[in-house]
């Protein structure tokens, strides 16, 4: 059955007004700066938001700890070797994510209260004016530096999470909204139906779980396998789908789209780990390896898929988003990876929403899908100039309806012949 999901937007940045369906492949072509890349973000804020409510909660609780863990460091260092290792070390590993968003409140209030409980039992920090000035550091200037204070901030840290958890507030998609675009404004209208009932608004207090999507990838640069860490928190979320599997994935069963893209590309890209590092390497049907950093970007962005594919990351409650996908591609390449895309929605039920300048891009896509049998899946949408607005765009849907967009890419056409040897020469009669 196909899934029905619509967002609507108004008045943000450069949208005019959009209402995109997110129920299959949609497409969204338009000019520079019409857009384009918020919509993007938004989808991938939004469900990355209500799909992840709770570990972005346990970030936000982490974050809170820091100065606690800041304190637990210290101390520990300090100790000599009086506070026992093992326990420490269970401190330490909770501190990073791959470790706590595996773990309850319970378990996590546990972990800290009984490093601190040993602490307190071992060592006696409240003589200490330095242990004494972090501790108000970290409770406030008006409270004692007591075992039973420090444990009543932390319960109460954690009691705080878990109400979150449960209400919902849509305050935590807002606040990403603000950091992600660095804008001191909301969109002035924001809303996500599913089944045509409203599950998302800046109007309602809380946020609703949506059925269709529950995952969300956001491909924007092939370049982002080589990035390392970086400030782009949906870099660093694709970085963790590449290199871990999902724990809770079914069988491997998508063979044949993955044969076809090893086919195409040559090879495949494979994780390699020793110890505890892991680094991606594209291995060539020849035999010979190499760093996937450092291969074409034509080959990552490929290569990112197989990856995504072969950990478990795409199933039919996936949205994938990729801006300019034919990114780096040769027209060849351009078309077998529409035709990827089309058949990850067709025999996978993968939700892509795709903004693209290519009109190899756009057209196999629509053709591709049609040959498949799921063009009425396929959604196109074109920026338009509002009007009289100088820089805002409306999002027209168009269908599977493609000529309006090669319209538009007929202005480069006519751009170009402004340029001309022909347009030179008509100005010289002039």
């Amino acid at each position: 059955m196909k899934s029905n999901i619509k967002v609507v937007t108004e008045n943000f940045r450069a949208i005019g007004h959009a209402a995109i369906q997110i129920n299959g492949i949609t497409v969204v072509a338009g000019e520079n700066s019409s857009g384009k890349s918020t919509i993007s973000k938004l989808l991938y804020e939004l469900f990355n938001t209500v799909s992840n409510y709770e570990i972005l909660v346990k970030e936000e609780l982490m974050r809170e700890f820091s100065k606690l863990f800041q304190f637990f460091e210290i101390v520990y260092t300090d100790s000599k070797g009086i506070l026992n290792r093992k326990e420490y070390s269970k401190i330490v590993d909770l501190s990073y994510e791959y470790n706590y968003k595996n773990k309850s409140f319970e378990e996590i209030n546990d972990l800290l209260s009984l490093f601190l409980s040993e602490i307190y039992s071992k060592i006696d920090v409240t003589k200490s004016s330095r242990y004494n000035y972090i501790v108000s550091n970290i409770l406030g200037d008006e409270i004692d530096n007591t075992l039973e204070n420090i444990t009543s901030f932390i319960n109460q840290k954690i009691k705080k999470a878990i109400d979150k958890v449960h209400s919902r507030p849509i305050s935590l998609f807002t606040e990403k909204l603000l950091n992600v675009f660095r804008d001191e404004n909301l969109p002035k209208s924001f809303e996500v139906l599913e089944e045509k009932e409203v599950i998302v608004s800046l109007e309602k207090p809380t946020l609703s779980i949506p059925f269709s999507v529950q995952k969300a990838i956001y491909i924007d640069s092939p370049m982002s396998l080589g990035a390392g860490s970086s400030s782009n928190k949906h870099w660093s979320d694709l970085a963790k789908f590449i290199f871990f599997e999902d724990k809770n994935r079914s069988d491997f069963h998508n063979n044949d789209i993955y044969t076809s893209i090893s086919k195409n590309i040559k090879g495949e890209a494979v994780k390699f780990t020793l110890g505890t590092l892991s680094t991606l390497t594209f291995l060539r049907e020849d035999g010979k390896e190499f760093n996937l950093t450092e291969v074409a970007t034509g080959i990552k962005a490929f290569s990112i898929i197989q990856l995504l594919l072969k950990n478990g990351h795409i199933d039919n409650r996936t949205l994938l988003i990729i801006d300019e996908p034919e990114s780096h591609l040769h027209p060849q390449w351009i078309v077998e990876y529409a035709r990827m895309i089309v058949l990850l929605h067709k025999h996978i039920g993968v939700k892509f929403f795709l903004a693209s300048h290519n009109p190899d891009m756009v057209s196999a896509i629509r053709y591709i899908a049609e040959k498949e049998g799921v063009l009425d899946n396929v959604n196109y949408y074109l920026a338009e100039k509002a009007e009289g607005e100088a820089y805002l765009y409306n999002y027209i849907p168009l269908g599977s309806d493609i000529s309006p967009i090669f319209k538009s890419f007929n202005i480069a056409i006519e751009r170009i012949s402004q340029y001309s040897i022909d347009s030179d020469n008509e100005d010289d009669d002039l």
